[in-house]
């Protein structure tokens, strides 16, 4: 009985086809990795805000109208809050809030230099 030779078939390498289906996978994982990281690091920053500091007792009548040193309303909600501490009241009625907001600022037009809390003492008296 003859045998038959054996013949060696040498493992063919994977086509050009498939070679390019794994290295286009291997492309977008690497894409999506990027691209989730960069997503990540958006969400996760935060913006710096600076901590400022304003002294309101040297807040001038000028600096409160043209609000060089912060916005009109900011300034208002301040002093509502400090004067109703003042009297142990932990209520701030906005529309009250906005009418004195409102006087004052007529009252710091003709009345520049004056310091904004002596203002707020004279505007209430």
């Amino acid at each position: 009985m003859q045998r038959a030779p054996l013949i060696w078939i040498k493992p063919t390498a994977p086509d050009r086809r498939h070679r390019a289906d794994i290295h286009r996978k291997e492309h977008m994982v690497q894409t999506r990795a990027i691209v989730l990281g960069a997503f990540a690091a958006l969400l996760l920053a935060v913006p710096a805000k600076a901590q400022v500091l304003v002294d309101v007792s040297k807040i001038s009548c000028d600096q409160y109208i043209t609000q060089r040193i912060t916005h009109m309303q900011t300034v208002n909600v301040w002093l509502a809050g400090f004067y109703a501490g003042r009297r142990n009241n932990p209520v701030v009625d906005t529309q009250a809030l906005n009418k004195n907001g409102n006087k004052l600022s007529r009252f710091c037009e003709s009345h520049r230099e004056m310091p904004l809390l002596e203002a707020v003492e004279a505007d209430t008296k």
